[in-house]
């Protein structure tokens, strides 16, 4: 059968001997039946994605049909026989296939190449993907439960935050807001592509999503970097970011853990042999390309793990953007401390604080706090405010 397939790659005509007299019409029949029913078997299970059963049984109907005519196929008015279409689209569909494998040759001539793949059509675009994430909804709970609440307490904060009230937002306030948002994104888009089982992809996705964090985190607190990259494009390198993080975080001489974070992240967001060559060799050692998905649960478990420890991180990045953390709702930071000490294992005391004594702070705060369309009015009262000083001028 493997020549088979060659052959029909290529477009081959494989050698056909005199007739064997072994296999008579009965045998096929129970062959076909027999291939039938372990099909079935077989995407009941989820080993083989429904839609590629479907194609694959569609097949065997042709096959039957010419070893016997298959029973009618009537609609519900008991006369039109609704099989005889079916086949009659099947048949075109592969003779267009073996059309064109026939007229390689002539193709070659004119230094155009098609050629025929074995994955069905319907396979093309989703192979495998119906399969894989069936399979990763029955291993994924309680990492998809961290990573909903992670991605919870970004979307809560940056809900809140509304700059329609504002005519003329500053550049840090806009772009960080704009950089987290899209950070949010990539953790929605990186999360399907991983239960669909893009595992390359949905690291690439990460490194954008750690980027725009950190990013995120410095333009908040540098107006002149916020205005260029706002109003010039200005592009900021990851190395500034990371610069400016560790500066802050780390004690002098420590290695940075965000430099090799980049950097393994690099490795899976570019053509390395790192993200490319497992996609083609197998552990056994042989050579072929995975073209559609298949489900290894090591493999998703250890990337929704990365998944939901850069949503931490994010968060941890939007609560530094902040003038300061107590504004942010006590109990908002207390569910973030107490998802990254259960996904890291490890305590950490330093981020708990009295709750009943943050709470009263907070509520003092933002009794303080004055809207967004009065600040426009104190602002425009203020001694400094261009409307002031000119009006102080022309008196």
């Amino acid at each position: 059968m493997q020549s088979l397939l060659v052959s029909f790659a290529t477009g081959a005509q494989p050698q056909v001997p005199p007739e064997r007299q072994v296999v008579e019409q009965k045998d096929a029949l129970d062959a076909v039946i027999h291939v039938a029913a372990a099909l079935d078997e077989l995407t009941q299970m989820g080993s083989i994605p429904t839609e590629r059963g479907k194609w694959i049984v569609s097949l065997l109907m042709v096959l039957r049909e010419y070893v016997e005519p298959l029973p009618p196929g009537l609609s519900e008015d008991g006369s039109t026989d609704l099989l005889t279409a079916d086949l009659q689209e099947m048949v075109n569909v592969l003779r267009q296939g073996s059309d064109i494998a026939s007229s390689l040759i002539e193709l070659e001539s004119t230094g155009v190449v098609a050629t025929t793949s074995t994955v069905a059509p319907d396979q093309l675009l989703s192979g495998g993907d119906d399969a894989h994430r069936r399979q990763a909804a029955a291993v994924a709970g309680p990492m998809l439960d961290q990573l909903t609440l992670a991605l919870g307490l970004l979307a809560s904060v940056l809900e809140q935050i509304d700059y329609n009230l504002h005519e003329h937002p500053f550049p840090n306030d806009l772009g960080s807001f704009a950089c987290f948002t899209r950070t949010f994104r990539d953790l929605r888009a990186a999360t399907h592509l991983a239960l669909s089982g893009y595992e390359g992809q949905a690291r690439a996705l990460l490194r954008d999503a750690y980027e725009s964090a950190g990013l995120g985190r410095l333009l908040a607190h540098d107006q002149e970097l916020a205005e260029k990259w706002l109003r010039k494009g200005h592009w900021v390198p990851d190395r500034v970011v990371r610069a400016s993080i560790e500066g802050q975080v780390l004690p002098d001489g420590e290695q940075s853990p965000y430099q090799e974070y980049y950097r393994l992240a690099s490795a899976w967001a570019h053509p390395t042999a790192r993200s490319t060559v497992p996609l083609v060799l197998d552990p056994d050692g042989a050579t072929q390309p995975k073209l559609l998905t298949r489900f290894n649960q090591g493999t998703l478990e250890m990337l929704l793990r990365e998944i939901v420890g850069e949503a931490v991180f994010a968060c941890f990045a939007l609560k530094r953007a902040m003038v300061d953390e107590q504004i942010l709702l006590p109990a908002w930071r207390e569910q973030l401390a107490k998802l990254a000490e259960e996904i890291s294992g490890q305590a950490m005391p330093h981020l708990h604080r009295d709750q009943e004594a943050e709470q009263r702070d907070f509520e003092a705060i933002q009794a303080n706090v004055l809207s967004a369309d009065q600040l426009e009015d104190y602002l425009r009262e203020h001694p400094n405010s261009w409307d002031s000083v000119r009006r102080r001028t022309t008196e």
